[in-house]
């Protein structure tokens, strides 16, 4: 009866171990399944990360291309620019030639109407007149000394400070022109004396003077010489009176 017991005893704990070690197996093999899950996220959480990092490296990649298109732009806008400005530069530039041309055309123009206008020696001092040149004496003569016409010459004298040894010719070429006109129409003399008073000086006293040879006029007026030869046989017979 003892025995009995004592097998049945034994066969009750035998029992229990093994009934525990197949729990600890079970428990051991659900530790397993769990961290090869675990294991199959990281797996899956290095891909995703590879390719967000390839998708980052081609956005970053792209980028260069937008920033050298923008670039670009900027430089097209910026020759666009440069070239609207040079053109404002040579659109500026041609207005002043044009204006420039203008002044030339007509202080010519009114040279040359001088030239056109004066055909007595009424006109000759009216026109000088009107531009601006203060008279002091006319005196013009076609006989000549005792009817001889060979002798004959004539004199201007006018208030003037206009310095033609420093390249101021602008009333000295008004008379030069005038004086061609008067010959042209027909007018004898042998040439005609000028002389330039101080307008600021309260004496009558002449400080430069020249003369303009009819010889200089009348090849002028048919073209054997041109205007500005034509002045500067003129000036080159211009003297200071305190030099003389």
């Amino acid at each position: 009866m003892n025995s009995r017991r004592i097998g049945v005893t034994l066969f009750v704990l035998f029992l229990a171990v093994g009934l525990a070690g197949c729990a600890d197996t079970t428990a051991d093999e659900d530790q397993v399944e769990s961290d090869g899950g675990n294991g199959d996220d990281v797996d899956v959480d290095e891909t995703d990360s590879e390719s967000d990092d390839t998708e980052n490296e081609s956005e970053t990649a792209s980028e260069p291309d937008d920033s050298d298109a923008r670039a670009d732009d900027t430089t097209e806008q910026d020759d666009k620019i440069s070239d609207s400005e040079e053109n404002d530069d040579v659109e500026v530039s041609e207005d002043e030639t044009e204006a420039t041309e203008e002044e030339e055309d007509s202080i010519d123009g009114d040279e040359d109407s001088i030239a056109e206008s004066v055909t007595t020696v009424d006109d000759f001092e009216r026109e000088l007149s009107n531009e601006g040149i203060e008279i002091h004496t006319v005196d013009f003569d076609e006989d000549g000394f005792e009817g001889d016409s060979s002798l004959a010459w004539s004199l201007l004298e006018y208030h003037s400070d206009e310095n033609i040894e420093a390249g101021e010719t602008d009333e000295l070429r008004l008379i030069a022109k005038a004086y061609a006109g008067l010959i042209d129409s027909g007018y004898q003399t042998t040439e005609l004396e000028v002389a330039q008073f101080d307008p600021a000086s309260p004496v009558d006293y002449p400080w430069a003077s020249y003369r303009i040879e009819t010889e200089w006029a009348e090849d002028y007026n048919d073209g054997s010489i041109s205007e500005e030869e034509y002045i500067q046989l003129i000036i080159e017979e211009y003297q200071v009176i305190e030099d003389l």
